[in-house]
């Protein structure tokens, strides 16, 4: 449990800063089953594969690893479900999901190695981090 500590904060982090929201926004055309309220967001799916990696993880089915720790994480998909998820994102959906990406302040992997915007959170909210 200790290993997994910071993953509530991160889960927190896309949730304040926007960032599940516009993933959710970005894949909304993969929602399949609207009315089952078992359903999951692919937004939340995509936050929650963010998640796993930041945890360690390396193949989609480590996801396996915050499902078995609902009262930590909630809700998460199936290793399936999130296949279904990455699968259907077409070149649109990853577009969006970049830009909510941006706007939420999260730096990419490229950018991060160049030390682009490097330093942490700034200013005030919605500013995001860098």
């Amino acid at each position: 449990m200790v290993s997994h500590a910071g993953m509530s904060l991160l889960r927190e982090l896309a949730e304040r800063t926007g960032l599940r929201a516009g993933l959710s926004e970005a894949a909304d055309g993969l929602r399949i089953r609207r009315s089952d309220p078992r359903a999951h967001d692919p937004g939340q799916v995509l936050t929650d594969l963010a998640l796993m990696l930041a945890d360690g993880g390396e193949a989609i089915s480590d996801i396996a690893g915050l499902a078995a720790q609902p009262g930590l994480h909630g809700p998460v998909a199936s290793g399936v479900t999130a296949w279904r998820v990455l699968n259907g994102l077409d070149e649109r959906m990853l577009a969006e999901a970049n830009a909510a990406r941006a706007g939420a302040g999260v730096v990419g992997p490229r950018r991060a190695e160049r030390g682009d915007d490097a330093g942490g959170v700034r200013g005030g909210p919605g500013e995001g981090l860098s």
